[in-house]
């Protein structure tokens, strides 16, 4: 059994030409991208779209690639953090709430690598917070 401390970041592709975002995972050494948006799908996620997504991870730098949204935050958690009706204290607040309920089922082996989750407005890279990897165990 694996041991070793899950190692999980956060990365925005908003504001982030391609090169820059996949040029960031290159170097982070990803391996594997857990997707938690609740939108993966939009033609306004440009070339993070699933099936984009998906490909260009594994051409590019070779990692793959797993949608779950039973992580995603729900619409009205996510719409209420956009318009500035909830502040980041309470979206984390919120969200663990909705994780805890939820109890999403993610096998370790999906955390045996460095990897980074995908979310929307994270500037650059940022470890996940350990309360939320302890949710995600």
């Amino acid at each position: 059994m694996n041991t070793q401390p899950i190692q999980l970041f956060t990365i925005g592709f908003a504001g982030k030409s391609a090169e820059r975002f996949f040029t960031i995972l290159a170097e982070a050494k990803v391996r594997r991208v857990l997707d938690v948006r609740l939108y993966n799908s939009s033609q306004l996620a440009g070339y993070t779209k699933r099936g984009d997504l998906t490909f260009f991870l594994k051409s590019i730098i070779g990692a793959d690639y797993s949608h779950l949204p039973g992580v995603a935050p729900t619409k009205d958690l996510l719409d209420g953090y956009h318009k500035g009706r909830v502040s980041w204290a309470e979206y984390e607040q919120q969200y663990r709430a909705i994780l805890e309920h939820r109890r999403p089922q993610m096998p370790r082996q999906s955390f045996d690598e460095p990897q980074l989750r995908q979310a929307d407005d994270v500037p650059l890279v940022q470890p996940l917070s350990p309360a939320a990897i302890g949710l995600l165990s």
